[in-house]
């Protein structure tokens, strides 16, 4: 388990602290890494734009939908806007009909997802 301690430039829907702490499956205690298929991994520096579930406690994934209430907020590269990226890397370029529409993230693999 890892504890995550978020510093929040600002709120969109609902009041919160200036920082919130959650603690997310995963992570590494110096030698040993556990990733869990799906869990988000946030990295030290980068900004975020996170959804989380209502009332939330430490026993509970707290991002809504796990990795799907998760977006990195990067650059782009040829036009230096701030950019939406999915926990795929995939590019957020709009919303239509509460559904988000997505440019594929070229570096991606393209076959099928893994089933269990």
């Amino acid at each position: 388990m890892t504890d995550v301690t978020l510093t929040v430039e600002r709120d969109i829907i609902g009041e919160v602290d200036a920082t919130v702490t959650f603690r997310m499956a995963g992570g590494t205690d110096g030698q040993t890494r556990v990733l869990v298929h799906g869990m988000p991994e946030f990295e030290l520096g980068k900004r975020y734009l996170v959804f989380f579930r209502q009332n939330f406690d430490a026993t509970s994934v707290p991002i809504t939908g796990v990795n799907q209430g998760y977006f990195e907020v990067s650059r782009n590269a040829q036009t230096g806007e701030e950019i939406l990226l999915t926990a795929d890397g995939d590019m957020v370029i709009g919303v239509e009909n509460d559904q988000l529409i997505l440019r594929h993230h070229h570096k991606q693999g393209t076959g099928p997802s893994p089933r269990f």
